[in-house]
């Protein structure tokens, strides 16, 4: 198993710091060009993994994985949407992040 495999199955941790560690993880991989969007979108459980972060009480930094969804969708295109509508179909849990409104809608109308 790929470590980023591994990331991308820490993301959907029940412990918060567990989730917390990788999210950041791999946004910094993202930012140094360590790991490609590509690659992060043609891991199985990316979306479903990011998605549960909003099932938590306690789901500090929602801004940082919706800009995460954001930027996979983005470069993704109409297959990270398919993916994204699989994992959430209607995108109801992203829309409960009322905090996040203005990323949501970028979402949504993408």
């Amino acid at each position: 198993m790929s470590q980023l495999t591994v990331l991308v199955k820490k993301l959907g941790h029940s412990l918060e710091e567990i989730r917390f560690r990788a999210l950041y993880n791999i946004i910094s991989k993202l930012d140094y060009k360590l790991i490609t969007e590509d690659e992060l979108i043609d891991k199985d459980c990316i979306f479903q993994n990011l998605v549960k972060w909003f099932q938590y009480k306690d789901a500090s930094t929602k801004e940082d994985v919706l800009k995460l969804i954001l930027r996979l969708l983005k470069h993704g295109g109409d297959d990270a949407a398919a993916l994204l509508l699989r994992a959430d179909p209607g995108l109801g849990q992203l829309r409960e992040a009322t905090d996040c409104d203005v990323l949501v809608q970028d979402i949504v109308n993408l």
